[in-house]
């Protein structure tokens, strides 16, 4: 099932990957697993980072919410029949502890009957949204290229709140990017639109590090490349014009 903006088709393919990703390990050790390392395998972070875990199962219920609303627009439907196992699903989610075993959690969980049912929901909403996705090479290069400048700027001679603005606007880049597979494109669209206007509000400063600094620019340019690059594969997926490469332009000194 292709990964889209549809909410429930979303979830479905989390779910799933958690489930697989459960069965697959419980061949080595079958009681052993904590959820919480098998979700780290999913999300793509470290088994200790306990806030991005959580927040992953805080954003798998937010998933299934949505996923009801939706449902909910479906007009000559029986929407209890869709919306039940949803509630109950979400309801689950947030009560879920991650130190579980992982095998309890696909057991209460994710069971075949709820996985049919968002599967069902999925199919159903798919006639209403529009395949607007990010391919995952597009979203790891991203994240590639977020973590390096990330790595870089701490490096870098900049004014103590300067180099804390860009650490904050990467660092919320990161968490966009990682949690991609969930949030979809407006969770990235959110993070773009508020690094640039910070950036117009902060012009002033940054021109004026920048314009006799070559290592301070070359951060900068960085960035904003990085902006850029997101803004426009963002745009292609959702088949609209960029703004953001002639906006960006002005916020540097001329060469």
């Amino acid at each position: 099932m292709a990964d889209s903006d549809n909410p429930a088709s979303r979830l479905y393919v989390q779910l799933e990957t958690i489930r697989n990703k459960v069965q697959t390990t419980a061949l080595n050790n079958a009681q052993g697993i904590k959820l919480r390392a098998v979700l780290a395998g999913v999300v793509g972070c470290k088994p200790t980072e306990t806030a991005n875990l959580y927040l992953f199962l805080v954003d798998l219920a937010k998933l299934a919410q949505k996923s009801v609303d939706s449902i909910q627009t479906v007009p000559h439907i029986n929407h209890k029949t869709y919306i039940a196992p949803l509630q109950k699903l979400e309801e689950d989610l947030l009560s879920t502890t991650i130190d579980l075993s992982a095998k309890t959690f696909t057991t209460r969980v994710l069971s075949d009957v709820i996985l049919l049912s968002v599967r069902a929901c999925a199919d159903m909403l798919s006639t209403v949204y529009v395949d607007t996705t990010i391919s995952n090479n597009e979203i790891n290069g991203l994240q590639k290229d977020t973590d390096s400048l990330l790595s870089d700027v701490l490096k870098v001679n900049l004014p103590p709140d300067l180099k804390e603005f860009l650490v904050d606007c990467l660092e919320k880049m990161r968490q966009a990017l990682l949690g991609y597979k969930i949030r979809g494109n407006q969770g990235l669209k959110e993070v773009i639109e508020s690094a640039l206007g910070a950036s117009f509000l902060r012009r002033d400063e940054i021109i004026e590090q920048t314009k006799d600094d070559q290592e301070k620019r070359k951060t900068f340019e960085r960035f904003f490349a990085l902006i850029e690059k997101a803004t426009k594969i963002l745009s292609f997926a959702e088949k609209v014009k960029t703004l953001a490469a002639p906006a960006i332009t002005l916020l540097l000194p001329p060469k």
